[in-house]
């Protein structure tokens, strides 16, 4: 689930890396 999470972060941007990345 946190691999699909950081690749819609990547197109979304930075914002979303945060969520990622916890």
């Amino acid at each position: 689930m946190v691999t699909q999470t950081v690749e819609n972060d990547s197109r979304s941007g930075p914002k979303r890396t945060n969520v990622g990345s916890l």
